[in-house]
């Protein structure tokens, strides 16, 4: 997926909100996938970009990816995205994204670093809500789907949610659960990817 052609993937929607008030402010949340020369080579840099609807602005920032085996798996799958952000002069510490599932044209990704946010969004769901039956519900004690943090991100040409593959909506809710906080807007993604940047001597190895 990451690897796939194209210049822009979307997070679609999401079951959490990333807003310390909780009332879902940070839409558009995409990378753009940006080429450039240095010293007469053909590179391609990774910009981060979303809009806050609280100051009304629209952000990017330079991201470093490498795509690793999660620890303890077989074969030759990668599906881990690694991911550092380039703040000022310094970059972030690294954060993992497992893949739920993944194909050319989606990918589930698992947000751990956003658990906290799911669960107070998950208790505003009862299980009816999720469609779940007295017999798939999840006993006391144990987590609910909606309780673990997910992305569904897509392709540029794959942002209808009726393109989705069947096995990304299955697999979405089966870790995620049913709840879709949809961040695609049109009027105003238009402008985010719009929005310049300025591509900065790479300070990473990762691309």
């Amino acid at each position: 997926f990451v690897a796939a052609a194209g210049n822009f993937m979307y997070v679609l929607y999401r079951n959490f909100n990333s807003d310390s008030e909780n009332k879902g402010t940070n839409k558009c949340v995409m990378v753009q996938k940006v080429c450039y020369n240095e010293s007469g080579e053909k590179k391609f840099a990774n910009y981060t970009k979303w809009y806050n609807g609280t100051t009304n602005k629209s952000y990017a920032m330079r991201s470093f990816y490498a795509v690793v085996n999660l620890d303890g798996t077989e074969g030759a799958a990668k599906n881990v995205l690694v991911a550092r952000h380039q703040v000022g002069e310094n970059l972030t510490t690294e954060t993992c994204y497992p893949f739920a599932y993944t194909d050319a044209k989606c990918a589930v990704v698992l947000m751990n670093h956003w658990n906290d946010a799911a669960k107070n969004q998950c208790r505003n769901e009862n299980p009816s809500q999720e469609g779940e039956s007295d017999k798939t519900a999840p006993k006391i004690g144990e987590q609910r789907p909606c309780e673990t943090a997910c992305e569904m991100w897509v392709r540029h040409e794959y942002l209808n949610e009726t393109s989705l593959s069947e096995n990304c909506t299955k697999y979405y809710k089966q870790f995620c659960g049913n709840s879709k906080i949809f961040l695609y807007e049109k009027s105003t993604c238009d402008q985010v990817e719009d929005l310049p940047v300025n591509i900065t001597k790479c300070i990473s190895k990762d691309q």
